[in-house]
């Protein structure tokens, strides 16, 4: 995945651009998890290149649908976040988002921007909803570990286009990006009303 992450970074043209991100679609149909977790390992706050990469896993159902299950899978195996307690005495602790489940927000995120998700996701939908509302629950004033709050300030400092990393914000928009189910019982009970998991148009 570096070599391919290199080779985005080189290049202009968009037939290559396109090229390199098919790579990542063919290897993933052939060793899902490795591809998964290469790019799980990618730093945070994922760059464009990254990003593009994630989205290009969206191309067909039945894999984004299996790569959306990995991705799950890694949000509820550990906890969201960890009690770090202040070095003054008397300043309490704070939760810090724990590294893990955080990237695979992420990722979720992008794969569901991708509009060609929208199968997978649907077939996903209440194992989604259910996640994503609970990660969005348990990361309310929870705080990036203290090596990924500098490099978000050095990269606002720059002008960066890299998104923000707040763990919550994430939450929010993974949600906002589920569209809501075809049948109206199901919009009432999961949401409703032609939007999308809380309540967001989609």
């Amino acid at each position: 995945m570096s070599i391919i992450h290199g080779k985005l970074e080189e290049v202009d043209e968009e037939h290559v651009r396109k090229a390199a991100q098919q790579t990542v679609y063919i290897l993933a149909a052939q060793h899902k998890s490795l591809v998964v977790s290469s790019l799980l390992s990618s730093a945070l706050p994922f760059d464009s290149h990254t990003c593009a990469m994630w989205r290009s896993l969206a191309a067909e159902p039945t894999l984004t649908s299996q790569i959306l299950e990995q991705l799950l899978e890694k949000v509820n195996r550990d906890v969201p976040y960890k009690e770090s307690k202040g070095f003054l005495l008397g300043s309490g602790s704070e939760r810090i988002a724990t590294p893990l489940p955080l990237a695979a927000t992420c990722a979720l995120y992008e794969i569901m921007s991708a509009p060609e998700s929208g199968a997978a996701v649907l077939g996903l939908y209440p194992p989604l909803f259910v996640t994503l509302l609970l990660r969005l629950s348990c990361t309310v004033g929870v705080q990036l570990p203290k090596s990924l709050q500098s490099r978000e300030r050095r990269s606002g400092s720059l002008g960066s286009a890299a998104r923000s990393l707040h763990p919550a914000r994430y939450g929010v928009g993974d949600a906002g990006t589920l569209p809501a189910p075809a049948a109206p019982h199901r919009c009432r009970h999961l949401g409703g009303g032609g939007r999308g998991a809380l309540g967001v148009p989609t």
